[in-house]
């Protein structure tokens, strides 16, 4: 909230009037900020050295993308490419 100073119609006082900020959307990092992302592909891939080689092939091919891509199909793809299920991926946005 920050003070701002009004003048009034026919009046020549200007007073401090509130003004709260207006916002159009809030973002969140949902991968960091809002969980803890790096236990969830662990647990999901069946352990820390298989859940950071799939998450680490997952980030290569989201800012190798190109085009949009499905969250769903770059994590399946993510999978496949380290030997994992593809499958997982399903497990992983459920979770």
């Amino acid at each position: 909230m920050s003070l701002q100073r009004v003048r009034r119609e026919g009046v020549g006082v200007s007073k401090p009037v509130a003004v709260v900020a207006r916002y159009d959307a809030v973002l969140f990092d949902l991968l960091t900020a809002l969980l803890d992302s790096r236990s969830l592909w662990n647990a999901v891939a069946g352990g820390a050295e298989a859940g950071a080689r799939w998450r680490g092939e997952y980030l290569q091919l989201t800012f190798g993308a190109g085009a949009y891509r499905p969250y769903g199909d770059l994590v399946a793809a993510a999978a496949r490419n380290q030997g994992l299920d593809p499958a997982l991926a399903d497990q992983l946005v459920a979770r």
